[in-house]
């Protein structure tokens, strides 16, 4: 996923003021209603532009140092979150199956 993709869906990620649920159903957040129960949809007051940014900047300091050590393992795989959730958990899915299979000669 690019960054900007990101930080564009970091930054308007919307919560259900009553149930908590993420808004995911199409349409939901242009209603700013939530499909669950009804309640309102209010944005998270961390996840506005300059928390991404700063998050993302952990990230890249703290966290994809480790991707040179993983990436050396033989179950190492990796898998985009630019699709669909349902496709995201499908491939995520597949790639668990295939990196087990890879690993269970070890």
């Amino acid at each position: 996923m690019t960054r900007p993709e990101l930080i564009r869906r970091l930054a308007s990620r919307l919560l259900c003021a009553s149930c908590t649920s993420d808004a995911t159903t199409p349409g939901e957040s242009a209603s700013l209603v939530c499909a669950k129960c009804g309640g309102q949809l209010v944005q998270r007051s961390d996840d506005n532009e300059a928390t991404v940014r700063d998050r993302l900047a952990v990230y890249r300091a703290k966290t994809m140092p480790l991707l040179d050590f993983y990436k050396a393992r033989p179950t190492f795989r990796l898998i985009s979150g630019s699709a669909t959730p349902d496709c995201v958990a499908e491939e995520l899915a597949r790639v668990v199956d295939s990196a087990l299979g890879a690993g269970a000669g070890r």
